[in-house]
């Protein structure tokens, strides 16, 4: 049996493989939903030949590295609850770099496929315009405090992570994690071919990653940047 889980992307959590109907799809075919993958969650007991799904909850506003060790205590917790079974980490925008980031510093072990869902591999432009609309300076500083609301208060806590992603040139955290040897795992990169506005279609593609040249399968899907359920059914067609 394998073992699959569910690393999600900036301002959402595990319930957004629920709510986009990503969990139901792949319980409809087999796969046992064991919730969230906590060490501190009474999970319920592993039921031995089955194969497992589960989601994480992570900081999405925190930066890659912080991200990475929370995701990498989870990995550990799910190893000890599936000693001898494959793992399969499939992860959704930042959280498709969060996952590849957690394999280049912490080694794969039992994870053998990494899939990733419009992730923004070579960063996103998005994140330059984040770092610019929260500068604590300027003019227009107080009406964005003002006008702002919970949408500029998510934002100026991110910022940290809005640097972590930033188009990957030299001194940028991408450019040195795309530049590390990774694990030799199988890759798919599942890309948003036309209407995604949140991270360019080029930057999905682990094939452009210096250290991934040629290495990666690649999934066209069509679509916004959002989970949908069809991605359920794209990753259950990567598992078969």
């Amino acid at each position: 049996a394998d073992v699959t889980i569910l690393v999600h992307g900036y301002l959402t959590n595990g319930i957004t493989w629920d709510r986009s109907g990503i969990v139901a799809t792949m319980a409809a075919h087999e796969w046992h939903d064991g919730g969230p993958l906590m060490a501190s969650y009474q999970a319920s007991p592993v039921i031995q030949g089955v194969n497992t799904l589960y989601v994480v909850e992570l900081p999405f506003n925190a930066p890659l590295m912080v991200q990475s060790d929370i995701l990498q205590e989870q990995l550990q917790h799910a190893q000890l609850r599936h000693p001898d079974e494959k793992i399969i980490l499939v992860g959704h925008s930042a959280g498709g770099v969060v996952a590849r980031m957690t394999l280049v510093r912490y080694g794969a072990r039992q994870v053998t496929h990494l899939i990733t869902i419009a992730a923004p591999h070579l960063g996103t432009p998005l994140a330059i315009d984040g770092l610019k609309i929260t500068r604590s300076s300027g003019p227009f500083n107080f009406v964005k405090k003002i006008a702002g609301g919970d949408a500029y208060d998510a934002a100026r806590h991110s910022r940290a992570l809005f640097a972590d992603l930033l188009p990957a040139r030299p001194g940028t955290e991408l450019f040195w994690l795309n530049s590390q040897p990774h694990p030799d795992i199988s890759y798919t990169s599942v890309i948003r071919a036309d209407y995604d506005n949140i991270v360019p279609a080029a930057s999905q593609d682990m094939n452009l990653v210096p250290a991934l040249q040629g290495k990666s399968a690649i999934y066209l899907t069509p679509g916004s940047h959002y989970l949908k359920s069809f991605d359920g059914r794209v990753v259950l067609s990567l598992l078969e």
